[in-house]
């Protein structure tokens, strides 16, 4: 077991050092580049000529070292962290695999490539990606008779895409990828006060209104967007009408599951609709005849949101809550009107 655990923490360790000390590494110019393994497509192609898914690569890297241009990451390098991670054999036939891979070992470009046998044609593909933006820079498609000078032309064709390579790539700059809001995961964190009214009946006639203070959270996955799911913690203290027949000092800690979904009429104005779902623990600490219990409780959220700048929200809504089972059969129902400020990240 502490082997195993030391083993996770290595490679963590791992995850995080090597982009640095790579990246430390073309610090000085020179630009990376992974070449991965070609496969064939077809199950034709795979005995003949599956030597190559080697010297192609293999190719293509003498030609690149010759110039000196780039930094070319070893395939021992390549392979050990695709172990590390978990991948399978194949990933290199998986685009992204084929980023995840480079993004890790921080490699500016990767070049990839296949080949395709139609009876006495073979169809060789090189292409070259800029990691970053996962952006296609360059295909090359060459048809090669088979036969005995079939290696001979596709050296050539390997050699004339690698130079085209070392003649236009080493002076761009990579372009770097900008995610739109759509495609961003955003979350905000938010506090405020709300205040507790009671309906009707039981609650109502024995429990002061007060206020509390809340905590909410909420995450926006790009994927279910405009949807949201979040949090929010509400705590409050119940207190007694009438303190001199009775006294009832409770503290209402509910933790609400919400999943919501917002609206934007305008620019700097939002609405957002939710539902809730969760438990709340109702503490009797001052008269030895409440205990302390837990019970299910359900409601839903109206609020609206005015965004004066792009990371600050205020929140003015109104949240309705139903407690379960609070008091032997009866149900605790509350109305909180509720005002909070969020910081969006």
């Amino acid at each position: 077991m502490k082997i195993h655990v030391l083993s996770v923490l290595l490679l963590l360790f791992s995850q995080i050092v090597s982009p640095a000390v790579l990246s430390a590494q073309s610090n000085d110019g020179v630009q990376s580049m992974i070449i991965f393994k070609y496969y064939s497509i077809g199950d034709q192609s795979t005995a003949k000529y599956s030597y190559l898914s080697d010297t192609v690569p293999d190719i293509i890297k003498e030609t690149l070292l010759d110039k000196n241009l780039f930094h070319i990451i070893e395939k021992t390098q390549v392979n050990r962290t695709v172990k590390e991670i978990g991948m399978d054999e194949d990933y290199y036939k998986k685009e992204d695999d084929r980023i995840k891979i480079a993004r890790l070992l921080s490699s500016e470009y990767f070049l990839w490539g296949y080949y395709v046998l139609e009876d006495d044609k073979l169809f060789l593909f090189h292409h070259i990606v800029e990691t970053e933006s996962g952006r296609t820079l360059n295909v090359k498609k060459e048809e090669h008779t088979t036969g005995k000078e079939l290696f001979d032309t596709v050296e050539k064709s390997a050699r004339d895409f690698s130079n085209w390579i070392n003649r236009e790539l080493p002076q761009r700059k990579p372009e770097r990828k900008e995610f739109s809001e759509r495609e961003k995961t955003a979350y905000s964190i938010g506090a405020g006060i709300f205040y507790n009214t009671y309906f009707p009946y039981l609650f109502s006639s024995s429990l002061k209104p007060g206020l509390g203070v809340s905590i909410d959270f909420k995450l926006y996955p790009p994927a279910i967007k405009p949807f949201y799911i979040g949090f929010s913690f509400p705590v409050a203290m119940l207190k007694a009408l009438d303190s001199s027949s009775v006294e009832i000092d409770l503290l209402f800690v509910p933790l609400f599951i919400k999943t919501g979904v917002h609206f934007s009429p305008l620019h700097f104005l939002k609405m957002e609709i939710s539902l809730n779902f969760g438990g709340a623990v109702i503490f009797g600490y001052k008269s030895p005849e409440i205990l302390s219990y837990i019970r299910p409780s359900i409601g839903g959220e109206f609020n609206l949101l005015f965004t004066p700048v792009d990371f600050f929200t205020i929140s003015a809504g109104i949240r309705y809550a139903c407690v379960l089972s609070a008091y032997n059969n009866w149900a605790m129902h509350l109305l909180n009107p509720q005002v909070l400020v969020y910081l969006l990240f």
